[in-house]
């Protein structure tokens, strides 16, 4: 299950929730002054940011953790795709 599981993909996903909510978080702390009640948008896009970064840390120690058990390909380094390639027909 280790194998067939990409940590790469979830940690992407997770870094651009986290990127785009810390945005939105700044934006929204801007326009508030003008517009007091966009000040609550501020919360959900803290709580956003928040669990993304807990899910990359999460995300991140399984990874660690299922390397250090052998979860890993003994083939040494290799990269992992993130996406599948679709100009073959075939995804891996």
């Amino acid at each position: 299950m280790l194998r067939e599981f990409n940590f790469a993909k979830v940690m992407a996903v997770l870094a651009v929730v986290f990127g785009v909510s810390l945005g939105l978080c700044g934006l929204t702390a801007v326009v508030a002054s003008a517009a007091p009640p966009l000040a609550m948008l501020g919360a959900l896009e803290m709580a956003a940011m928040l669990l993304s970064l807990l899910g990359m840390i999460v995300v991140g120690l399984a990874w660690l953790v299922a390397t250090i058990a052998g979860g890993g390909s003994s083939d040494g380094l290799e990269f992992q795709k993130l996406f599948d390639d679709e100009r073959d027909g075939k995804s891996e």
